[in-house]
């Protein structure tokens, strides 16, 4: 029987990875999870340690080493030996917080990127932001799938994704990993597989205090492509690793013959209106066309067609409404930055809330699609 999984990824937090006796339990571990492409962060290598470490490994390593030395390497990817792998560009950072990796894989462009963020405040928030222009200036395959991992220190909902104490989200860090993610069009595939799941990645040891912080941002156009993707215990770290299981991209890849119908149209006025009124002009062009199940076929077409054009131009509409609400909260925030007053802040939280109000019909759309 055909595995229904062609190739797997981990990444994990592996809170240094200098030990002999550690590395090799960890690649043991990695090998038993059937690892195919693996992420990790916090190795702590240094240009010495390659040549040794390469021999411990089947397969590929890429390292990001810091420019510095100090602390050595911070993230890492493995590629196992024998996976239908052709490398093609490596941007490594010279912080050695990033590697981003042009590759292909079983005859489809992918784009993966390796992170590990920093924790202080203002580090961070520049980390993202030098890590949205690197995607922005990268001159990569257009039709690559983008697939970001790794430990972003950063949560999204102190509900979900938070259990005890009292977090506080970093807002202007999450606000520029959102920012990336709209312009990129990715999603957090895990949560949109688990919408109302509480699991985390981190735990504070000899505590209960836990959080999400590691994540799969992945292109919303790769969802048909993920069989299953899980947060799952590791060892030797007090991380828990995040996996993302490919379906067999060869098998299911998608012909531009490929479409589904979004149900949510036949709801739109201005839609149905459109094709209402289309379908006669249709009939008319098509007269001389007897066998009518062409007709129908030919009709069935113009449908497509034209609901397709219809739909990216709609998707463009809600993204530029998304990066102008986007704006004025930003806008609002600065305000209430310089001005605390009552009228500004709720100035300011009208605003996130019509933000939001829009976001959720994105990701509303993007939870009903992973379950078509």
């Amino acid at each position: 029987m055909m595995s229904t999984t062609d190739f797997k990824l981990v990444s994990l937090n592996v809170r240094g990875l200098h030990s002999l006796n550690k590395r090799k339990a960890i690649l043991t571990w990695l090998i038993k999870q059937k690892a195919d492409i693996v992420f990790l962060q916090e190795t702590y290598s240094s240009s010495e340690d390659e040549n040794f470490w390469n021999t411990q490994w089947k397969g590929k390593m890429l390292f990001s080493h810091r420019s510095n030395h100090s602390k050595g390497t911070l993230v890492l990817v493995l590629v196992k030996q024998g996976l239908d792998f052709e490398q093609k560009s490596v941007l490594c950072d010279p912080n050695g917080r990033f590697i981003i990796l042009e590759a292909v894989v079983q005859d489809t462009p992918f784009l993966f990127v390796n992170i590990y963020a920093p924790n202080k405040i203002h580090e961070q928030e520049a980390f993202f932001q030098k890590t949205e222009r690197n995607l922005d200036s990268y001159d990569f395959d257009p039709n690559s799938k983008i697939v970001i991992g790794g430990d972003f220190n950063i949560f999204f909902d102190e509900d979900l994704d938070c259990l005890d104490s009292h977090p506080k989200i970093k807002q202007k860090s999450v606000n520029i990993v959102k920012d990336m993610m709209l312009a990129n069009e990715l999603i957090d595939v895990w949560r949109i597989h688990h919408p109302d799941k509480k699991c985390f990645t981190w735990r504070k040891p000899h505590s209960t205090i836990q959080r999400r912080l590691d994540f799969w941002l992945i292109s919303n156009s790769t969802q048909e492509n993920i069989f299953s993707t899980d947060i799952t215990p590791a060892i030797k770290t007090d991380y828990w690793a995040i996996t993302l299981n490919f379906k067999k991209i060869v098998e299911h890849k998608l012909g531009p013959s490929y479409w589904k119908f979004t149900s949510s149209l036949v709801d739109d006025c201005e839609y149905t209106d459109f094709i209402k009124n289309s379908y006669p002009n249709w009939l008319e062009e098509y007269k001389d066309i007897t066998s009518k199940r062409l007709l129908w076929d030919i009709i069935k077409y113009r449908i497509r067609k034209e609901t397709i054009s219809f739909s990216k131009q709609k998707a463009k509409e809600r993204r530029d409404k998304l990066l102008e609400l986007e704006k004025e909260v930003k806008r609002w925030q600065e305000i209430c930055d310089k001005t605390s007053t009552s009228e500004n802040l709720t100035g300011l939280e009208e605003m996130q809330i019509r933000y939001e109000s829009a976001y959720d019909y994105v990701m509303q759309g993007a939870i009903i699609r992973s379950r078509v």
